[in-house]
């Protein structure tokens, strides 16, 4: 999980000002779309490596509610966007 919020926060360090800034210091020249499509495809990789094991986190916390664990955390990842 800590990995995978690492590279959340990455990204989202790259779709702020200074992270657009930082990638043209290094060298990438891209436009508008190349600069919103790369740092969101990072954050579902992030995304992809950190929800699954928060999942299992919180069955493994409480197994007999795994059907309430797995639906409220549906209704939540719905509701916020994911």
């Amino acid at each position: 999980m800590v990995l995978g919020m690492s590279v959340i926060s990455f990204s989202t360090f790259l779709l702020g000002g200074q992270g657009l800034r930082f990638l043209r210091m290094i060298g990438f020249n891209w436009g508008v779309a190349q600069s919103l499509t790369i740092p969101i495809m990072i954050a579902g990789i992030g995304f992809g490596i950190s929800i699954p094991a928060s999942n299992n986190a919180c069955i493994e916390l409480m197994p007999e509610n795994v059907s309430t664990i797995t639906g409220l955390r549906g209704m939540f990842r719905s509701v916020g966007g994911d």
